[in-house]
């Protein structure tokens, strides 16, 4: 199945780069298949429409642009299952903002897509009211999806993935007290590659007269929420005797590792289409005091941000 890719602007959602209105996009994408809806939301750098730097032509696409040095980029919704065939088959949408300037112009255009990306969701519930709707975002991608949840009505996101989140205590609690937060099952996954990113943010946002508070862990262990360390070797372990090899880091200090790790899509995927349930995905990770990179380290409450 196509991905349908819609564009959150100051004035509403649109269709990408198509002649056919959104409304009539979203009817023909969601008669293709009942399968779960899945909806990709980038970070930092990226803008639709800005070429190399377009979501949807990149990220997003089922053949991504090339880079530079010839190589291609990964495609999400390929890695994520989005363009199985079938009647059960899940429908990618991926959501592009304009995430491009300064981190603290990106931080300010990612609370206004959350309200985009709700009333996204809002169009979903009404067309297809039995598909379950999931979201993946990276960096601040989680917090245009934490933003979203606020706003979004009760049970219509059935589980978010927050990849290296770029987003602060007060986004979380305000997602986890909203309608739509008090039924979302949320995974959030850092680790030390990412590491140098979350100083950057923490004094960005700080310079800028924002402190930003990281994402607290036991807010999300608790409930219906599960914290996945990747740097964390007894987590590891478990997952690739449950069938879910996660593969080591390409490079020691890496933006996206949280998604171009070997395995973590595949984990993902199956979280996002329901294959593996968050309880037994919760059943599958140790228990937090039982993590041997948290042992080995000075004692830290919280999910680290990144960019």
């Amino acid at each position: 199945m196509p991905v349908l890719p819609v564009t959150a602007l100051p004035e509403g959602l649109v269709p990408h780069d198509a002649d056919m209105p959104l409304a009539a996009q979203m009817a023909e994408a969601l008669a293709g298949s009942s399968g779960p809806i899945i909806l990709m939301v980038h970070g930092f750098t990226y803008a639709p429409g800005r070429g190399i730097h377009c979501p949807h032509e990149t990220l997003f696409n089922a053949y991504p642009q090339r880079r530079a040095d010839g190589t291609r980029r990964m495609s999400w919704p390929r890695r994520l299952g989005c363009l199985e065939a079938g009647p059960d088959a899940a429908l990618g949408i991926s959501f592009g903002w304009p995430a491009r300037g300064s981190i603290w112009k990106a931080a300010r255009e990612a609370d206004a897509a959350g309200a985009r990306l709700a009333e996204l969701v809002r169009e979903l519930r009404l067309l297809a009211p039995h598909r379950p709707i999931s979201a993946i975002g990276h960096s601040l991608g989680a917090k245009v999806i934490l933003r979203a949840l606020a706003a979004a009505p009760a049970r219509s996101i059935e589980s978010a993935l927050l990849l290296a989140p770029a987003a602060t205590r007060a986004d979380l609690t305000t997602a986890r007290h909203s309608a739509a937060g008090r039924t979302v099952r949320i995974a959030s996954v850092a680790g030390r590659e990412n590491r140098v990113f979350e100083a950057l943010y923490l004094a960005a946002m700080a310079a800028g007269g924002r402190p930003a508070l990281p994402l607290v862990r036991s807010d999300v262990e608790c409930g219906r929420g599960v914290s996945l360390r990747i740097d964390d070797a007894v987590s590891l372990q478990r997952l690739s005797a449950a069938g879910y090899q996660i593969g080591a880091p390409r490079h020691p200090i890496c933006h996206w590792s949280a998604y171009t790790r070997p395995g973590l899509m595949r984990l993902y995927r199956d979280l996002l289409t329901g294959r593996l349930p968050f309880d037994a995905l919760r059943m599958i990770l140790p228990p937090h005091e039982q993590r041997a990179t948290d042992a080995a380290e000075p004692p830290r409450d919280l999910v680290p941000n990144a960019l």
